[in-house]
């Protein structure tokens, strides 16, 4: 699991490797909700998608495929919580289920 570092502001871009990918993950603000882009070694993966807690951003399998993790937030996407109640985690697969168990049961 890797915690990714979001500063309290509404639109940022961050880029990091995991896993033998270069990632890079733009959050910022819609309307009234938070959206995220994520690329792959440049290349998109996915585009607005909405940020809500517990849920995987990258939705369908074939944009983690064969063995890459997904991003989520531990809750509902606020840039003015960043960093301090709502975290976005990188999760390798072996720990999504794991991850998800904590949260659904409190312990995150």
């Amino acid at each position: 699991m890797l915690a990714i570092p979001l500063a309290q502001v509404p639109n940022q871009q961050i880029s990091f490797n995991a896993d033998g990918v270069l990632w890079t993950v733009k959050v910022y603000q819609a309307i009234n909700h938070m959206c995220a882009d994520i690329s792959k070694n440049e290349v998109p993966v996915v585009s607005g998608v909405r940020c809500f807690g517990g849920v995987a951003l990258m939705q369908y399998p074939y944009m983690y495929a064969p063995n890459l993790g997904n991003f989520i937030f531990d809750s509902d996407a606020d840039w003015t919580e960043f960093g301090a109640t709502c975290q976005l985690y990188y999760l390798e697969q072996s720990e999504i289920s794991t991850f998800l168990n904590a949260l659904s049961s409190g312990v995150i």
